[in-house]
């Protein structure tokens, strides 16, 4: 027999996290961690800018999703 917790669905954090689907993340991240690594073979790291990479792919992987 269900619960009622189960009927009610996810609390509004979860339901969230659910749609920014997050196996689709790693997708996001894979070509900024491609390109992070060409370039610091060939110049000292920008960690801001890599920072800054990683953060603007998972947002439109995210805002994507939605």
């Amino acid at each position: 027999m269900a619960t009622v917790e189960r009927l009610a669905g996810p609390g509004p954090l979860r339901a969230w996290a659910l749609a920014a689907r997050p196996l689709t993340l790693p997708a996001a991240v894979a070509p900024v961690c491609v390109g992070t690594a060409l370039a610091v073979a060939d110049a000292p790291p920008r960690w801001d800018v890599i920072a800054a990479c990683f953060a603007v792919a998972l947002l439109l992987q995210i805002a994507a999703n939605f």
